[in-house]
């Protein structure tokens, strides 16, 4: 497999599991703040290596 895509995956993964551990009922960083800073950091990783394959 493409190092590429694996690393999009492993994003892609950050992504699901930030959405997984966030509490809808109190949304406030402090409370949350795994489950942000996965979902950014996916989304981040996912950004950066789609970026660079269609820059290919």
């Amino acid at each position: 497999m493409n190092k590429q895509k694996v690393i999009r995956f492993l994003g892609i993964l950050l992504m699901v599991f930030g959405v997984t551990f966030l509490d809808y009922d109190q949304p406030s960083f402090s409370e949350n703040a795994k489950a942000y800073i996965a979902l950014i950091l996916g989304a981040v990783i996912v950004l950066i290596i789609s970026f660079n394959s269609y820059k290919k």
